[in-house]
């Protein structure tokens, strides 16, 4: 067996698990950070609040972004996925470069471009 039909192999067998167990954690991280956009936006806070808050929303980024890299890993015709998931793809790339922006110039260039 080649290392390509290898590889195929353990994504195959994996793949079920990990899907199950992704939709779990999907789940419980959008309900906390719905939860946490609620109490933002309904009382007002101290800075540490705020930040553990935006630390919630960027766990809820880091996670879908997890989820699609997965999926598109878990995929055997990964072509086929990206056109057929094409408006999640170009939303990723854009929360991915805002992110990695952010990071790097200290904000989030897309907020410049549009304020």
């Amino acid at each position: 067996m080649s290392l390509g039909e290898s590889i195929n192999s353990f994504i195959y067998r994996k793949q079920k698990p990990i899907s199950r167990l992704l939709r779990v954690i999907i789940v419980l991280v959008s309900l906390a950070t719905f939860l946490g956009l609620i109490y933002y936006h309904g009382f007002n806070h101290t800075e540490q609040n705020k930040d553990f808050i935006f630390g919630i929303i960027k766990t809820f980024y880091g996670f879908f972004i997890l989820n699609f890299l997965l999926k598109y890993f878990f995929t055997l015709d990964r072509w086929e996925f990206i056109k057929s998931n094409w408006v999640e793809t170009i939303l990723l790339i854009i929360v991915t470069y805002d992110v990695i922006s952010h990071y790097l110039f200290g904000y989030p260039l897309l907020y410049k471009i549009f304020s």
